[in-house]
């Protein structure tokens, strides 16, 4: 083969090219939808609230002036002081237009730019680690109890189902509640509360305790149509409970996919109503209660969408179907709440800039809490309270789930049939 001497160039295939710059593309596309997203979750908010993260975005917004550089050497540095202290002598010239200069390495100051970096994207600064995460789901109509609270229709029985005494199993001892004080010593971590806490003693073994209830822990709601305005990340429940997706027939769950499907991976479960968040030592514990209710109004929406769907009862019956509890390792406690939906109609008076787009807001309301090793009472009353609202949340759906599936199969074989011939 003849050689000219010179590297042959690889040839690249037009459409190798067309594919890196479409990524490219892509990228700066999803980039600017980024900040778009950002920016906009700050500007939308009616009040803001001077936390760390508004500082950060803030700085992120800043132009930053040009780093002075450092004078350029003339040649002629040697200095007669004799001459130097004589022109001084009758105060000597004006300093007005002096600018200062930082003794600093060259190679630093001539890599400075003329505007202060921009941060890289952190997901706190439009999460629930911020506070100004819970101004934002208030103008969008979910409420936190600190809001005037419109109990659910049905919380006197919820809360009187938290305190029923459990039937399956006999009341925890002493015993229990030593080996509980003794293992909450051991935990270092948020995953240890869960592991070594809650799966053992608090939830107890599944197959004794808890049949039948389908439940997973850290996955992202990323299959699910944007609860506000799309502004800041869906949440990722440290455990949730809900039905076996093959539980609902599978045309309700193609229909209302981006309601009652929480995550793209498609055997996980599905219309979500009870969670639990954890927080372990160290833990910023004000964090809790946000991503409760982040949690419950998804989950209460689904519901919604769900009962629209089945159309035999009445959306207003001001009922929760969905509970959430939270538990703070540094103070030991244990608390629930209920996400029930309301009219957007009853709230005119509250103080909102903005009115939710969707026909229903979502209130918080707290149920009750105790702290777990206070003494052996509250210490069953804890773990009664936890896994009875599991128990009373599986009914919940099931029954949804059995009404759901009805109209489904009645909906199929009306179809199948075909209309009916007209009477001669």
């Amino acid at each position: 083969m003849p050689h000219d001497g010179k590297r042959q160039q690889d040839a690249i295939e037009p459409g190798a090219k067309l594919t890196a710059l479409s990524v490219s593309k892509r990228s700066k596309l999803q980039n600017q939808q980024g900040e778009d997203s950002l920016r906009s979750f700050w500007d939308n908010l009616s009040k803001l609230w001077l936390t760390r993260c508004a500082l950060q975005e803030f700085d992120r917004r800043t132009v930053w002036p040009t780093a002075p550089t450092k004078p350029r050497s003339t040649g002629a540095e040697h200095v007669d002081f004799a001459q130097l202290q004589f022109f001084a002598a009758d105060g000597g010239p004006s300093l007005d237009d002096l600018r200062p200069y930082s003794v600093s390495n060259e190679a630093d100051v001539e890599t400075v730019s003329n505007s202060r970096p921009a941060m890289a994207h952190n997901n706190s600064r439009n999460s629930v680690y911020d506070r100004n995460f819970s101004q934002h789901m208030k103008d969008h109509g979910c409420y936190p109890p600190q809001y005037p609270e419109q109990r659910p229709a049905n919380w006197d029985k919820v809360y009187a189902k938290l305190l029923e005494p459990r039937k399956s199993s006999a009341p925890l001892t002493q015993k229990d509640l030593d080996l509980f004080r003794l293992e909450w010593q051991k935990c270092k971590t948020e995953s240890m509360v869960v592991s070594v806490l809650f799966h053992p003693i608090i939830a107890g073994a599944s197959s004794i305790h808890q049949p039948n209830i389908f439940h997973t822990e850290d996955v992202q709601f990323n299959n699910l149509e944007p609860m506000t305005d799309n502004t800041y990340n869906p949440p990722k429940p440290d455990w949730y409970d809900g039905c076996v997706p093959e539980e609902i027939v599978a045309s309700i769950r193609a229909k209302l996919s981006a309601y009652i499907v929480p995550s793209t991976v498609k055997d996980r479960p599905c219309l979500p109503n009870f969670f639990a968040e954890f927080k372990g030592p160290e833990a910023v514990t004000s964090v809790l209660e946000r991503q409760a209710l982040n949690n419950g109004t998804w989950a209460a929406r689904g519901i919604q969408e769900l009962r629209d769907w089945i159309g035999t009862q009445p959306l207003e019956d001001k009922r929760a179907y969905t509970i959430c509890c939270t538990y703070d390792y540094a103070s030991n406690t244990l608390n629930f709440f209920t996400v029930h939906p309301i009219r957007t109609d009853a709230l005119a008076h509250r103080p909102l800039s903005r009115l939710p787009s969707h026909r229903f807001a979502y209130q918080m309301t707290k149920i009750d809490g105790w702290i777990v090793d206070k003494n052996l009472n509250d210490f069953n009353q804890a773990v009664n309270a936890f896994r009875n609202a599991r128990e009373w949340c599986k009914k919940e759906r099931d029954d949804l789930v059995k009404e759901a599936n009805k109209k489904a199969k009645k909906t199929a074989t009306a179809d199948s049939l075909g209309p009916l011939d007209e009477l001669a």
